[in-house]
């Protein structure tokens, strides 16, 4: 990830440069050219003006931002531990390079001190990335950090030439700081400022060498090390302490040996690292995981992949793994299911190989196992308990499913690229032969969803089905159409199965909100059936069946013949069954009532040559049982 690799960089260069200007040129300068965003800048509050330091947009372009950027940071309603994202209509003096762009803005803030802002220019579809978000808000913070560590520094020297000068200078100098100040002489504390509570928990009267001792051993080896060395140059470290409240935190401590009333002494700065241990944390997490998941990702296997491909980890096995029926769940009921549908399978991967060897996701719906010291017997009984695991689990009413293959390394001179292309093909191999028997899985799955989210039974579908067939017939239809017709009539309504159940089964009218939900079943149908190669033939059908004959339908208000022959046919037939068979919310209507309103509906709603047809079928039918019962 590039952003994860200027963090890291950025992490660097911080450690090594002491001096702001360059520092926070340097960072630009890696957003730019390291990280690949289009612009990048800094803005720094100040007394007078905000410094600025920009590069891929001119200054002026930012500087006219400046006054934008301020407002925005200071925003009480804009909390300042977040990333803005923000779109080239959301400004209206905007220092974005070109069209497309967005931006990130975080602020640079620690503790209560707000530094300024930091701004990034990037393709808009990069707003939408949590992950880059997320990265580019520990980087804000990694900044933040080395603005205040610059303070810090500054304010340790300040505090050494004040003490100095007066006591009572430095008392009212360190009593004002936002960082635990601390005086040590060999003889114990001898001032401690109130920032030294906020941070540990104890008041300064209640700091003692057992104390001291208790909360931080780190630390009080330190003090030690200053004990028995007669002479020792102002250094720093990192180590924890315990809090009142038995929280763990993380400090800098710069010491500084000083002169203390004609004393020799220790000034002692400690800066709370927490927040910034927590941001390394998962910053080491990010480049070995998948965020999704939680597995480990394709950097940490192939690093694995060289450390365990050695003799004595013979023999080492492969199991590769591409989960089937991701892009279906993605288009027909959003990528937040398809998420989880990956965490699902991603769970079962990982308790079925927990100890066994490293499980790993190497990106889209492709995951694999490395197993050390396993055979391929082994590896074979080890698939088998995967599959049992995955036809148990289903995610949104499909089946979760997963095509696996296998390779085991036994040569010590055999690559295990090569090894892990065994898997792969074999995997590819698997797919081909399993995609027809998990097709059926799904259309068993989907047939017994439509039935439940819309309460229609197998009879309604059968109704339609005859007359549908029955109206294609007197159309004269040919015998393929008269299929995708048979097909039509059961699935036309698979689009609402991605609706949710509280508005299908909402006794009352449909708000707006609601509404504009229900009317986007027609292109979820279309996404699923498009998605099923059985069912692939009727997806324009689908897409289509709401359309009215005078243009008034959705969803593309197609008017006339435009609309396919085929929706025309199922949505009479549909709406006249609907109509005699009746609704928990609405009674049911004679056959001549019905009649009666698809001669109403006939060249607004219905095409007229259809209804007609279908009228003639109807009365037809009418008069066959009329004549079975004259005497």
């Amino acid at each position: 990830n590039r952003v994860l690799k200027a963090v890291r960089n950025v992490n660097q260069l911080i450690v090594r440069e002491k001096n702001r200007e360059r520092l926070v040129q340097g960072i630009c300068r890696e957003l730019v050219e390291g990280c690949g965003y289009t612009g990048a800048g800094v803005v720094l509050f100040g007394t007078e003006k905000p410094s600025i330091t920009a590069l891929g947009f001119s200054e002026e372009h930012l500087g006219a931002f400046g006054a934008v950027l301020e407002q925005l940071l200071k925003d009480p309603e804009h909390p300042q531990d977040r990333v803005r994202k923000i779109a080239p209509t959301d400004l209206t003096a905007s220092p974005l390079p070109r069209p497309g762009e967005g931006l990130f803005v975080a602020s640079l803030k620690w503790g209560e001190h707000l530094y300024g802002g930091i701004v990034a220019a990037c393709p808009l579809s990069s707003l939408d990335d949590e992950e880059e978000e997320m990265l580019f808000l520990e980087l804000s913070q990694d900044l933040s950090f080395a603005l205040y560590s610059l303070d810090l520094e500054a304010i340790r020297e300040e505090a050494q030439r004040v003490l100095q000068e007066s006591e009572e200078q430095f008392r009212t100098l360190a009593e004002s700081l936002p960082v635990a100040t601390l005086i040590r002489t060999h003889t114990g504390w001898v001032y401690v400022n109130p920032f030294f509570e906020a941070l540990t928990g104890y008041r300064a009267t209640e700091l003692t060498d057992e104390l001291w001792s208790e909360i931080s051993p780190e630390g009080a080896a330190l003090l030690s090390r200053w004990h028995k060395e007669a002479e020792m140059l102002p250094f720093e470290a990192e180590f924890t302490l315990t809090t009142k409240g038995q929280r763990t935190k993380w400090v800098l401590a710069r010491l500084t040996p000083i002169r203390y009333r004609e004393e020799a002494a220790l000034l002692v700065l400690l800066l709370d690292l927490t927040e910034r241990k927590l941001a390394e944390d998962r910053i080491r997490y990010l480049t070995f995981h998948d965020t999704l998941t939680g597995l480990y990702n394709r950097t940490f296997f192939e690093q694995e992949m060289n450390r365990l491909d050695t003799p004595e980890n013979l023999p080492l096995s492969v199991i590769m793994g591409d989960l089937n029926g991701l892009k279906l769940v993605n288009d027909t009921f959003g990528h937040a299911m398809g998420d989880e549908f990956l965490r699902q399978a991603a769970r079962i991967l990982e308790e079925v190989c927990r100890d066994r060897g490293v499980v790993a996701r190497l990106g889209g719906d492709e995951f694999v196992v490395l197993l050390p010291r396993t055979s391929s017997a082994e590896v074979q009984v080890l698939g088998e308990s995967i599959q049992e695991e995955f036809k148990r689990t289903a995610v949104a009413s499909i089946p979760l499913s997963i095509s696996l293959g296998y390779g085991t390394k036994t040569d010590p001179n055999q690559p295990l690229d090569e090894v892990l292309r065994i898997a792969e093909n074999w995997m590819y191999q698997r797919k081909l032969t399993e995609s027809l028997s998990f097709h059926n899985q799904v259309l068993q799955a989907f047939r017994a969803s439509l039935r439940a989210v819309t309460q229609e039974t197998e009879e309604h579908s059968q109704r339609i089905r005859e007359l549908a067939l029955r109206l294609g017939k007197a159309l004269g239809l040919s015998q393929r159409e008269l299929d995708e017709l048979s097909l039509l009539a059961e699935f036309h309504d698979i689009g609402k199965i991605a609706i949710p159940q509280n508005i299908l089964e909402k006794p009352g009218p449909l708000d707006e909100e609601e509404w504009a939900i229900v009317k986007k079943h027609p292109e979820v149908g279309f996404r699923i059936t498009q998605s099923i190669w059985e069912l692939s033939s009727i997806a324009n059908y689908i897409l289509f069946h709401h359309e009215r004959f005078d243009g008034t339908g959705y969803p593309r208000g197609l008017r006339g013949e435009d609309i396919p022959l085929l929706s025309r046919i199922i949505a009479i037939c549909d709406a006249y069954d609907v109509m005699v068979t009746g609704r928990p919310y609405r009674r049911a209507r004679t056959k001549k009532e019905a009649i009666e309103e698809l001669r109403r509906c006939s060249g607004t709603q219905f095409d007229p040559r259809i209804v007609e047809a279908f009228i003639d079928i109807l009365e037809e039918e009418g008069h066959q049982d009329s004549k079975l019962q004259d005497p």
